[in-house]
């Protein structure tokens, strides 16, 4: 679990907005921590299609990230 995380910490190192940290842990709660959307809505003051919107850029983007590092699916790591 330890190598996943680290693997996950560099893909959103790398596919992040540098000046929006929310993204990170929109997607670190729910992919994770098996958050749902209303909880991580409520806990950062966002709306829950907000929230929606960006975990689903989010982990295109990781997805994306992790298929150039040869690995296909969120699921292998997870």
């Amino acid at each position: 679990f330890r190598d996943t995380r680290i693997m996950i910490k560099e893909a959103l190192d790398n596919v992040t907005v540098d000046d929006d940290e929310k993204e990170g842990v929109i997607f670190e709660l729910i992919a994770v921590h098996n958050f749902s959307y209303n909880a991580v809505a409520k806990e950062i003051g966002m709306t829950y299609s907000q929230v929606r919107y960006v975990y689903n850029q989010v982990s295109a983007r990781v997805v994306d990230y992790l298929k150039k590092q040869g690995i296909s699916s969120l699921e292998e790591l997870l």
